[in-house]
C-alpha cells in the first residue's frame, strides 16, 4: 500500500513539476555600447516575441554612454522601456553599472537617481529599476516559483565619489557587515531555490578588467607591456575588479562561491561573453550587445565559454532542476539573432549522468519523493526530553585552566525540556522561513489568527562572524568554544527581572523542537533541536496588541528613518535610558 501512494506522490510531483514552464534568465550588458539609431532593439523584441516564456531580461549596467548630470538621458533609456512594453510573459530588472555613474565621476550620483526618476515614470509594468536611490542593495527579486535574485549595486562599492552613506538615510542596509549579512541569510533561507546574485561587476573575470590580456600586450612594448598588465590584474583602476574599492566586495562574493554551491554570479562589465566555473558555481557575463564593442577574453581551464562574439547568453532552469544555457549571437541580418552555443551548467539531480557538469541541489519533485520514501520518525509522545544544551563544551582540567571554566557546567548538564508539538502549541503552528544572525539560527512560524513566533537555538555558533579565511583554522574552535562564556539559559532568568522593572520584553520558553514532518525542508537542521520560542515584536495578527499595546513595531533602522523623515517623532529617553542601563548591568551588548 505504501509503495502505491509512493508511486501516486511521484506522478503528482511530475504532473506539478510538468505545469510549471520553464524559466528562461537572459543577460545583456553595456548596451551604452549600441549606436542610438541601431536596430538592435528592434530586432531584439521579435527575439522576445518569438520566444519561450516566462522571460527575465536583465540589463547588467552600463545603460547609457554618458551621463554628467546635465544632459538629460531619457533618449538613450528610451528604447529600453519600450523593448518589453505589452509583451506578456517579459518582465525587464535594469541595473546601473559604472558608466551610469558619470563614468564614476564627481555627478554619478545625480546621474543614476535622474535615471532611476525617468523610468519611474515612463516605464511599462513589466520594466523595473532593480536597486533605488543609489544604495547598494541587496535587492531580492522572486523570478517564478524557484528563483530567487539577489541585485546588488556594485558601484556603490566602486564608486570613489559622493554616494550613499549611513547619514543620508536613504538605504535600510548601508554598513557592509549588514549587507554581507542578509546576503547570507537570503541563501541560508532559500536553499529550495536557485539563487543568483547579479551586479554590474563580475567577482572575477577573464577579460582584461579581470588582468587578463592577450600576448602582444605583454610584448608590445617588452617590459612595459608587462607592467602595464600587471598593473591592471594587481592595482587596477577604477573599471578594474583588482582595485582597493571594489576588491573587498568581490573577495567576499568568491568567498560565498567557496561556501555555498549551486550559486549563478550575473554580470555585465567586460564587452564580451563568459560562462566560468568556480567551485560548483558559476560567473556569468555578457557585455558585448554588438561584435565591434567586444574586448579580448582568455580560454582556460575555468572557461566552459569565452567569445568575442556579439549577442546575449540565455539561462534556462529547467522543471526538473537542470540548468542549461544558450549563447545567442547577434547576426544583424534577417530577425538578428541565431543561437550559436549550448550547454549544461547543473545536471538534474533526478537524471544525473555521472559527468564532471555539477548536481543541482535545489529541492525539485525527485528530491521531495525520496525524502518521503524515508520513513518518517515519528513525534514522541512523551511530554518532555531529557537533554544538554551543549554536551560539547565539557572540558577537562587543563582546557579550562586555558581557556575558562565559564558555564560549561550549566551547557553540559541534562535538562527537561518539554517538547514543541506544532500541532497544538500557542494554538497550531505553521513553519513560515529560516532566520538568525551571526550566531543562532531560528525558525519563524505563525497562528492561523496571525501571531508570528520564533524558535532559536539555544547553541550558538559565531564562527560566520569569521573572516572566511579564519572560517577552516583553529580561531574557528576556539571561538565555537568560547561560546561557554554566555549562560545558555540566561534569557529565561532575565525576563522577571524585566517583568519587576517593568521594560517590555519577549517572554522565552524552553522546548525541544521534535523530528516532525511539518518542519518540512527545514526538518534536517531543526529536528531535536534544543531551543527557545518566543512571540514576535509584529504588527501581525489579532486580539489584543503585544509589546505596550503598540499600534505600530518598528525596527531599529526602520526607527531611524522614522525620525529622519519626521522630526517631530520623539523617543520616550526615559524608557530607552532605562533598557540600556539594565543591558550594561548584565552585560548584554548585542542589542541592535
Amino acid at each position: 500500500m505504501r509503495r502505491i501512494l509512493h508511486s501516486l506522490v511521484f506522478f503528482l510531483a511530475l504532473a506539478i513539476a510538468q505545469a510549471q514552464p520553464t524559466q528562461h534568465i537572459w543577460l545583456l550588458g553595456n548596451t551604452a555600447d549600441l549606436p542610438s539609431e541601431s536596430p538592435y532593439w528592434v530586432q531584439l523584441r521579435q527575439e522576445l516575441e518569438q520566444a519561450s516564456k516566462p522571460v527575465y531580461l536583465l540589463i547588467a549596467g552600463d545603460l547609457v554612454p554618458d551621463c554628467d548630470g546635465k544632459s538629460p538621458p531619457e533618449a538613450r533609456l528610451q528604447p529600453l522601456l519600450e523593448l518589453a512594453r505589452g509583451l506578456e510573459g517579459v518582465q525587464v530588472g535594469l541595473l546601473p553599472g559604472d558608466r551610469d555613474w558619470a563614468d564614476s565621476g564627481p555627478k554619478g550620483w545625480d546621474c543614476i537617481r535622474e535615471m532611476e526618476q525617468f523610468v519611474s515614470k515612463h516605464a511599462p509594468q513589466n520594466v523595473d529599476w532593480l536597486i533605488d536611490d543609489g544604495c547598494p542593495g541587496p535587492d531580492m527579486v522572486e523570478i517564478g516559483d524557484n528563483i530567487l535574485l539577489l541585485a546588488l549595486n556594485t558601484q556603490w562599492w566602486n564608486h570613489p565619489y559622493r554616494k550613499p552613506i549611513p547619514a543620508d538615510a536613504v538605504c535600510d542596509e548601508i554598513v557592509e557587515a549588514a549587507i554581507h549579512e542578509e546576503i547570507e541569510d537570503a541563501i541560508k533561507e532559500n536553499q529550495d531555490r536557485n539563487v543568483i546574485i547579479t551586479g554590474h561587476f563580475p567577482p572575477y573575470s577573464l577579460g582584461k578588467y579581470g588582468g587578463y590580456f592577450p600576448l602582444s600586450t605583454h610584448l608590445l612594448p617588452p617590459v612595459v607591456g608587462g607592467i602595464y598588465a600587471a598593473y591592471h590584474e594587481n592595482v587596477g583602476n577604477v573599471k578594474d575588479i583588482s582595485n582597493e574599492r571594489f576588491e573587498k566586495l568581490s573577495d567576499y562574493l568568491l568567498d560565498l562561491s567557496r561556501e555555498y554551491d549551486n550559486l549563478v554570479f550575473l554580470s555585465g562589465h567586460e564587452a564580451n561573453q563568459q560562462i566560468i566555473s568556480y567551485d560548483n558555481n558559476c560567473i556569468i557575463n555578457s557585455g558585448a550587445p554588438l561584435s565591434a564593442s567586444a574586448s579580448y577574453v582568455a580560454h582556460n581551464r575555468l572557461a566552459r565559454l569565452a567569445h568575442t562574439r556579439g549577442g546575449l547568453i540565455q539561462i534556462h532552469y529547467e522543471t526538473n532542476g537542470a540548468v542549461n544555457y544558450t549563447f545567442l549571437r547577434y547576426t544583424g541580418e534577417g530577425s538578428g539573432f541565431a543561437a550559436d552555443d549550448t550547454g549544461a551548467l547543473y545536471q538534474s539531480p533526478c537524471q544525473p549522468d555521472g559527468s564532471d557538469i555539477p548536481v543541482n541541489q535545489v529541492k525539485v519533485p525527485c528530491l521531495t519523493l525520496s525524502e518521503q520514501e524515508a520513513e518518517p520518525s515519528p513525534v514522541p509522545e512523551k511530554d518532555s526530553v531529557l537533554t544538554a544544551a551543549g554536551a560539547h563544551y565539557a572540558a577537562g582540567a587543563l582546557h579550562r585552566l586555558f581557556f575558562g571554566p565559564h558555564y560549561r557546567t550549566s551547557w553540559a548538564v541534562p535538562v527537561m525540556a518539554p517538547v514543541l508539538r506544532l500541532d497544538t502549541a500557542y494554538g497550531g503552528l505553521e513553519v513560515l522561513e529560516r532566520g538568525g544572525g551571526r550566531q543562532t539560527i531560528s525558525l519563524k512560524m505563525q497562528t492561523e489568527d496571525g501571531r508570528q513566533y520564533v524558535f532559536r537555538s539555544v547553541d550558538k555558533d559565531p564562527v560566520s562572524a569569521l573572516s572566511y579565511t579564519l572560517r577552516r583554522t583553529i580561531a574557528a574552535a576556539i571561538t565555537r568554544d568560547q561560546t561557554s562564556s554566555q549562560q545558555p539559559y540566561g534569557a529565561i532568568a532575565v525576563a522577571p527581572m524585566l517583568d519587576k522593572l517593568n521594560l517590555l520584553h519577549a517572554t522565552p520558553r524552553l522546548y525541544i523542537m521534535p523530528d516532525d514532518p511539518k518542519l518540512g525542508q527545514f526538518r534536517g537542521t531543526f529536528a531535536n533541536m534544543l531551543g527557545m520560542v518566543e512571540e514576535r515584536p509584529t504588527n501581525g495578527g489579532k486580539g489584543p496588541l503585544p509589546f505596550g499595546n503598540a499600534d505600530e513595531i518598528y525596527k531599529s533602522y526602520d526607527l531611524f528613518h522614522e525620525m529622519y523623515d519626521h522630526p517631530d517623532v520623539r523617543l520616550d529617553t526615559r524608557e530607552f535610558a532605562r533598557a540600556r542601563m539594565f543591558d550594561i548591568l548584565i552585560g548584554d551588548w548585542s542589542k541592535h
